[in-house]
């Protein structure tokens, strides 16, 4: 490790003990304070001081305090949809009939759950969200 990172985790580390009760939230909108972390409209990039921080506390180099609650994000704990099953009869007539065929963008759009369910039924891997890692 380079001498310039072991002392911002040993600063990190400074800071959590000067803060002993302050959540893990507040400790990254104080770092990004003192390092001066902003976007360019000026907005603290708590969020992604956030995730550095929980690396370095999974890697053993700092110790977070505890969680005090849950994602405040709905989307981070989606259940799968229930599955979809339409119409299977079969359509006889031919492509050119079916014309024009289109595409559209379904999400955050009342289509989006019929969408899903559809794919939890028939996609090979079922429904997946979209920030979920393929592997």
């Amino acid at each position: 490790m380079g001498d310039w990172l072991r002392n911002d985790v040993a600063f990190i580390r400074d800071l959590i003990a000067e803060h002993p009760t302050a959540s893990r939230r507040r400790l990254s909108e104080i770092l990004c304070r003192v390092w001066n972390w902003v976007q360019p409209n000026g907005t603290l990039r708590a969020m992604v001081c956030r995730g550095l921080m929980l690396a370095l506390h999974r890697s053993g180099q700092i110790e977070l305090p505890a969680r005090r609650r849950g994602t405040l994000n709905p989307l981070a704990e989606r259940r799968r949809p229930q599955p979809i099953i339409p119409n299977e009869s079969p359509i006889h007539t031919t492509l050119q009939a079916l014309e024009p065929i289109t595409f559209r963008q379904v999400r955050r759009t009342m289509e989006e759950a019929t969408f899903n369910g559809r794919i939890e039924a028939y996609h090979c891997r079922g429904y997946l969200p979209a920030e979920a890692e393929i592997s």
